[in-house]
């Protein structure tokens, strides 16, 4: 039986996906090229393991204790994907490396959507534009809070939850207001 094209979850959305595979098929070859820069194995496997590595990294929030994980993990992991021995001080400068790439990227891009959008170089003159902005900026108030809507009736709770437990709909009544049956 197929579903509906309305019926998939929204995540799933097909306008998206293919840029999302795209973005993650560049993100391993850059990673592919960065290893072989720093004189690691490089390997799609390999690529994949320092994704894996730098998303998995940030489990632990604290910086010293992350970042000496991270090059742990890199260095025993490209070891065991690639079959040769991974030099510590290769990984810990590929981490580095890769950060420090990735924060100028970063900068380059705020700077430059800073400028177009304030229309100026000047740091000084940018934080005066961005101050007037927040200053005319309108208030927006949250919306009132609504009832949630909750059938009420017998039939429409069976054609909504269909076999649900006498329970759930007794819940319902009970949270909606409703007289329980």
């Amino acid at each position: 039986m197929a579903l509906p094209a309305d019926a998939l979850p929204a995540h799933l959305d097909v306008r998206w996906l293919p840029w999302q595979a795209l973005a993650r098929v560049a993100g391993l070859g850059s990673l592919t090229c960065f290893l072989a820069a720093f004189e690691l194995p490089a390997s799609p496997a390999a690529a994949l393991l320092v994704m894996s590595v730098q998303g998995g990294g940030r489990v632990v929030p604290i910086v010293p204790i992350s970042a000496g994980l991270r090059i742990a993990a890199l260095s025993y992991g490209l070891a065991a994907v690639s079959g040769r021995p991974a030099d510590p001080a290769a990984a810990a400068a590929f981490t580095l490396g890769t950060s420090g790439v990735l924060l100028v990227a970063m900068v380059a891009i705020a700077s430059a959507l800073i400028v177009r959008e304030l229309g100026t170089r000047s740091p000084w003159c940018a934080v005066r534009r961005a101050r007037i902005r927040l200053q005319d900026a309108p208030v927006v108030r949250p919306a009132e809070r609504r009832p949630m809507l909750v059938p009420q009736d017998d039939a429409m709770l069976a054609r909504t939850f269909g076999n649900a437990d006498d329970g759930l709909r007794d819940r319902l009544l009970a949270f909606s207001g409703g007289a329980q049956t």
